[in-house]
């Protein structure tokens, strides 16, 4: 479903990096002609490798129109050192996070094998250290979808 909610932000004749794509949902949902390229932990046929918690990130050659992170934030070690990095890889970055309410206890995001635990106001905190506008374009709950671009 989030996926489906971020390929109808992207238009038509566009370029989209998948940061985390997993099994390339996002793929099947794009408009016409968008180029779109997978980046994950995984290596595949056409995918290219990634692993943010061990500082390895895509040797990118041209700036993507979108950079797409959908629910692959939470995993990553260093949030700040992954936004910075991703962000460069774009015009446009599109990313889902599931922030931590005051209340929630890190265990319990740990168990759900996530490996930061940033609330909402650290997170837009962030991106503003990083020098990137942003604005909420859905959510349900905790999770949100922003859209950030440099200044």
């Amino acid at each position: 479903e989030r996926n489906q909610i971020i390929a109808k932000l992207i238009p038509d004749n566009t370029s989209v990096l998948d940061i985390g794509c997993g099994a390339q949902t996002l793929r099947k949902y794009l408009g016409y002609g968008v180029r779109y390229q997978p980046c994950d932990l995984i290596a595949a046929d056409g995918v290219l490798f990634c692993d943010f918690n061990s500082g390895i990130y895509p040797d990118i050659q041209q700036p993507f129109d979108f950079v797409v992170c959908s629910g692959s934030m939470e995993y990553a070690r260093r949030p700040e050192e992954f936004i910075e990095r991703i962000a460069g890889f774009g015009e446009t970055l599109i990313l889902s996070y599931i922030s931590r309410s005051d209340k929630e206890s890190k265990w319990s995001r740990l168990r759900a094998g996530w490996l930061n635990h940033l609330t909402e106001k650290e997170l837009e905190a962030l991106f503003f250290r990083k020098g990137l506008r942003w604005s909420i374009l859905g959510e349900w709950g905790r999770q949100k979808i922003y859209r950030l671009n440099r200044d």
